[in-house]
C-alpha cells in the first residue's frame, strides 16, 4: 500500500482509495490513539487507586497483576510472532480491568485479614 501511495504523489490531486486502504488508515488511528488512552488511563487508576489504599506498596501490589498480565501478553505475541490488530485491540483494555480489579480485591482481602490480626 505504502508503494502505491508514494508513486501517487507526483500526480496532481491523486487519491489511493477503497476497502483496504480505509482499513488500514482506521486500524493506524486507532493503535495511534490507543497509546494516549491507554496512558491516561493508567495515569487516571493510579491515582484512583493510591486514594482507595493512600499506601504505595498497596498500590504497587495492586498493579502487579496488571504489569505481569500485559507482559506476559506482549511476550506471547513477541514468541509466536502475532502483530497488533483489532482483536489484541480489545483484549488489552480487557486484561488490563480485569488484572487490575482482582488487584484490588487481592490488596483489600490483605489488608483486613491484617487488621483482623491486630484487633
Amino acid at each position: 500500500m505504502d508503494n502505491i501511495k508514494k508513486s501517487l504523489e507526483d500526480i496532481k490531486d491523486s487519491r489511493v482509495t477503497g476497502l483496504n486502504i480505509m482499513v488500514e488508515d482506521a486500524e493506524n488511528l486507532i493503535k495511534d490513539e490507543m497509546k494516549q488512552i491507554t496512558i491516561l488511563v493508567v495515569i487516571l487508576i493510579l491515582i484512583l487507586t493510591f486514594l482507595h489504599f493512600r499506601n504505595f506498596k498497596s498500590v504497587f501490589l495492586a498493579f502487579l497483576p496488571v504489569v505481569l498480565g500485559l507482559l506476559s501478553l506482549i511476550c506471547a505475541m513477541k514468541l509466536f510472532d502475532i502483530k497488533i490488530n483489532y482483536l489484541n485491540i480489545i483484549v488489552f483494555p480487557l486484561i488490563f480491568g480485569l488484572s487490575i480489579d482482582y488487584g484490588i480485591h487481592l490488596v483489600d482481602q490483605y489488608n483486613k485479614s491484617n487488621l483482623q490480626k491486630d484487633v
